[in-house]
């Protein structure tokens, strides 16, 4: 899950109009995040660093008259491209505390739309959605979806590398019948 800005990078289907967290399958022996990493290069080309497991959702599903049954690890992620980071760091800026004066300064993104992400998969193209966008679109699987407008309306952003002992707890959740 990469969120930047309050905008979640969406994987999208252009024949079946619906989208999707970025990710993809794991081979056999490769650690779920190495995974995650090596999907990103090969559908956008753009390299990432993966941090902390978010959640585990089991999901049961039917396409095409066929039953499925798939397990979903979501790892907080940031995008560490540097023509990305160099686009990305111009929509940042330094904000400055009103009161007091003196302290740390708070880095923050603008609500601008991130830098685009082009995929390198003809069927698939990727979009950055905002929370109320991310809400109203066909987002798959949809627990999963009403999962992630959670994190969105905490304002979770891969700005600071959703480090380990920033981000939520690891949740479980099911979409299967008893």
């Amino acid at each position: 899950m990469i969120i930047y800005g309050g905008h979640t990078l969406v994987c999208w289907s252009r024949k079946g109009n619906y989208g999707y967290l970025p990710g993809g399958h794991v081979e056999t022996g490769e650690p779920a995040g190495e995974a995650l990493a090596r999907e990103m290069v090969e559908e956008t080309g753009l390299t990432c660093r993966v941090g902390p497991l978010l959640l585990t959702h089991e999901n049961r599903f039917t396409a095409r008259k066929k039953a499925h049954h798939e397990l979903n690890l979501v790892f907080a992620a940031e995008i560490t491209d540097r023509a990305f980071r160099r686009a990305l760091k111009q929509m940042c800026h330094v904000a400055h505390p009103e009161t007091p004066t003196s302290g740390p300064r708070r880095r923050r993104i603008d609500t601008a739309t991130p830098p685009p992400v082009t995929s390198r998969e003809p069927h698939l193209e990727f979009r950055w959605l905002a929370a109320a966008a991310f809400k109203r679109a066909d987002i798959r699987p949809g627990p999963m979806a009403k999962w992630v407008t959670k994190l969105q309306a905490a304002g979770l952003d891969s700005t600071d590398g959703m480090r380990a002992a920033d981000a939520p707890t690891a949740e479980f959740l099911s979409s299967m019948s008893s």
